[in-house]
């Protein structure tokens, strides 16, 4: 049997595991409680769910191979850490820096044969509209046939990891690559979690 004993003195945490001692000073936790690359405790709860449910507003797709930021009503839930960006359909990051995980599940309706792209985007300068080319994650990209009946929707599903810093937007974006022809995101959730 282990038997482990903690003591603290001025600076230090000393551990003993069967007569084997550890000391851990002062530095050695603020490096155990800071995360590489941010100015605090990991924050393991930061998270965000943005989503459309019965959305009936298509994303107009003006050219062929063109890109837009997915149209309709956006809501959100488990927000820790975001808000929804007052003036565009994406979630605003509020923490200071960290990595996370963007997983997006969809379902869509797009013109008899169309394949659509499909991509989760980051905008870095909250003064900027949101660029569905400029600011996408070509990493996050996939493409979707819609079929030969219009009138099924098609699901698909997307993920990344990506860095976000304090006001950094992130956000879903829509391409048809076949022509220019409006995609209907039916139902929609971003969930980002670090």
């Amino acid at each position: 049997m282990t038997a482990v004993t903690v003591q603290e003195q001025q600076n230090s945490i000393i551990v003993t595991e069967d007569n084997s001692n550890i000391a851990i000073t002062s530095s050695d936790v603020s490096v155990l409680l800071t995360a590489p690359g941010t100015q605090g405790p990991p924050r393991s709860e930061d998270s965000g769910v943005i989503y459309l449910k019965n959305n009936d507003i298509p994303t107009p797709i003006s050219i062929a191979n063109g890109r837009a930021v997915a149209s309709g009503t956006m809501l959100t839930s488990w927000l820790v850490n975001f808000e929804k960006d007052a003036s565009t359909n994406s979630l605003k990051y509020k923490g200071t820096n960290g990595r996370f995980h963007a997983l997006a599940t969809f379902s869509f309706y797009s013109g008899s044969q169309d394949t659509c792209g499909f991509y989760i985007g980051v905008n870095r300068n909250a003064s900027s509209p949101l660029d569905p080319d400029a600011d996408r994650i070509s990493e996050s990209e996939i493409y979707v046939n819609a079929g030969t009946q219009s009138n099924q929707p098609k699901n698909g599903a997307i993920q990344t990891l990506v860095q976000l810093a304090t006001d950094d937007r992130i956000f879903f974006i829509v391409q048809n690559k076949t022509k220019s022809d409006d995609i209907l995101v039916e139902f929609m959730k971003l969930i980002v979690r670090s």
